[in-house]
């Protein structure tokens, strides 16, 4: 009697599958009462294999800021992947002046790294912009990136104002504050960013955006 071994091999299909990566995950803007500011533009590559088809989602309730795939113009000198532009449109003529901030969610369901979100922020009214770095060791105490303070007595660049605060991350490590400390016939203001990451924050390199309306 002989003896047969049988050996079977079976392979399914292989499926490209793209993968997601947005060239930032932050829009900033500013601009001035009763004005929009310029479109912005940020980039989506495919670093994996296939076709990447984003959609984009933005809550219903925010009309100030719009978004739209394909639009505007890659610029990354050497991009990581195929690029795919994102333009940001802002109607923000009739908002009050102050800082709002929303979420954009983008995905492909057969991507990797899908969906990513993107933060917008928008501050309306007087503004100025700067970039802040800092380093510090998790649960160290708060470390103060930027203060200034001014005086007034009754003259409108010196008005009260807020601070707001966000993170790419969507973590609880950046801060701005803006005070009114009375004093007679008019007022003090101090406008302070400061960072505080947990004791439990991983090691890392970690943006966001402060805003402080005066």
């Amino acid at each position: 009697m002989k003896t047969v071994c049988l050996i079977a091999a079976f392979a399914g299909a292989l499926t490209a599958a793209p993968k997601l990566q947005l060239s930032n995950t932050v829009v900033a803007a500013s601009t001035d009462a009763g004005s929009s500011p310029a479109p912005q533009t940020l980039e989506a590559y495919n670093t994996g294999d296939g076709t990447l088809s984003l959609s984009l989602w933005i809550p219903s309730a925010v009309t100030w800021v719009s978004a739209k795939v394909g639009a505007g113009t890659c610029t990354a000198p050497q991009p990581p992947g195929p690029c795919t532009p994102i333009q940001f449109t802002f109607n923000t003529t009739t908002l009050a002046r102050g800082a709002y901030t929303a979420s954009v969610s983008f995905s492909d369901p057969h991507a990797q790294d899908s969906p990513q979100v993107v933060v917008v922020t928008i501050v309306v009214g007087s503004s100025s912009t700067g970039l802040l770095e800092g380093w510090m060791v998790p649960g160290a105490p708060a470390y103060e990136l930027w203060s200034s303070s001014c005086t007034s007595f009754g003259f409108p660049e010196c008005t009260v104002g807020g601070g707001s605060a966000t993170t790419a991350d969507g973590g609880s490590w950046l801060y701005a504050t803006l005070n009114d400390m009375g004093s007679s016939g008019g007022h003090v203001e101090f406008a302070a960013v400061y960072m505080a990451p947990s004791p439990t924050m991983p090691d890392g390199t970690y943006r966001g955006l402060a805003n402080v309306l005066s």
